[in-house]
């Protein structure tokens, strides 16, 4: 924008947006920051937002007081669990007038500690992440700021920290506990990476149900994944490599499992007659694969409901200890992948 012929050109102000936009500056205010506003009043304002190309400072607005409207996401993927839980926690913020900022790791230590910095630079009222011991530090200095801190299916060891979590250890051990049942003794598990906390948690339930049918853990049959499809592909090529091949596989999340369905494929065997397979993490397609998958879904409703409880009562000074740490139950869902194995008497 200018301000006249011959003359400086100067960055557009919220009173050119306003004037523009027929409404006052407050309307703009109340948009710029999140707020509802009228469809129509809207409308106008993002129209003259981009025929002005105004661009507001978000760091200079956060500036006027201690924190912001904003609300920071941070996720380790974009897959379709996050995908989902992105776009409900959205919309939950949204209805109470706050705004998200998203930023995805994909697994990076040094992308989430500039994610943190990124998210204290704009003043977030509040961060909601899954739980990442290596950013202890940056989350204390948040805290420390009056930030709150929500972490999901994870332990960052503080009891400061808002917790969400599912019972990892309990649904794994029911999942084992059911190829138990159909007769298997030979169970492997592909692990997520096991400096986190969920990864332990589902080991643990692996190690639990193994030992409630006393039976011993082959150090062969557990492999230490990273939650990538890869890692899935080649803890299958190592277990199938092995002198004595695994008649279940227990997958630690879904994103590792497709990497199980690959080499599955690429070997040319039956599920479930060469391998039982049951998978964390209930992703849609497992229920349309021939044969359909055995998966633990997590309650996804549940856990942005409990998110929201804590959110929203981020400045209750009532709230207990035991209040601020949520722990729901999942939900093995038996489908065809799981089977007796070959010459099973179950």
């Amino acid at each position: 924008m200018t301000s006249g012929p011959g003359k400086t050109p100067r960055n557009a102000t919220i009173n050119d947006v306003a004037e523009r936009a027929n409404v006052s500056i407050g309307t703009v205010s109340r948009h710029l920051n999140g707020y509802l506003v009228k469809p129509d009043n809207r409308a106008r304002i993002e129209e003259a937002i981009h025929s002005l190309s105004y661009a507001r400072n978000a760091i200079a607005s956060a500036m006027k007081t201690s924190q912001s409207n904003m609300v920071g996401l941070l996720v380790p993927d974009y897959d379709e669990f996050h995908a989902q839980l992105l776009g409900l926690l959205g919309t939950s913020f949204r209805e109470q007038g706050f705004v998200t900022l998203t930023y995805c790791h994909e697994s990076n230590v040094q992308a989430a500690r500039d994610s943190i910095a990124f998210f204290r630079s704009h003043r977030v009222n509040s961060l909601i992440l899954s739980g990442c011991q290596e950013l202890k530090s940056e989350v204390e200095e948040m805290m420390s700021q009056g930030v709150q801190v929500i972490a999901y299916d994870n332990d960052l060891l503080d009891p400061r920290v808002q917790q969400v979590k599912v019972d990892n250890a309990g649904v794994t051990r029911k999942a084992i506990e059911h190829l138990l049942t159909l007769g298997h003794r030979k169970i492997a598990i592909i692990t997520g990476q096991m400096e986190n906390w969920t990864a332990q948690r589902r080991l643990q339930g692996y190690r639990d149900a193994m030992q409630g049918a006393e039976l011993e853990v082959d150090p062969a049959f557990v492999f230490n994944g990273d939650w990538r499809s890869e890692s899935g592909f080649a803890a299958m090529q190592k277990l199938w490599a092995g002198t004595e091949r695994p008649t279940a596989v227990f997958s630690s999340n879904h994103q590792m499992t497709l990497g199980v369905l690959d080499f599955v494929r690429e070997q040319q065997l039956d599920i479930p007659s060469d391998l039982s397979l049951i998978s964390f993490d209930d992703i849609s397609m497992f229920r349309y694969l021939t044969p359909s998958i055995t998966a633990i879904a997590q309650p996804l409703p549940q856990i942005v409901s409990a998110i929201r409880e804590l959110f929203l009562a981020r400045d209750d000074a009532q709230v207990s200890d035991a209040q601020r740490s949520i722990r729901l139950d999942c939900e093995l869902m038996v489908r065809d992948s799981t089977a007796p194995p070959r010459n099973s008497t179950a």
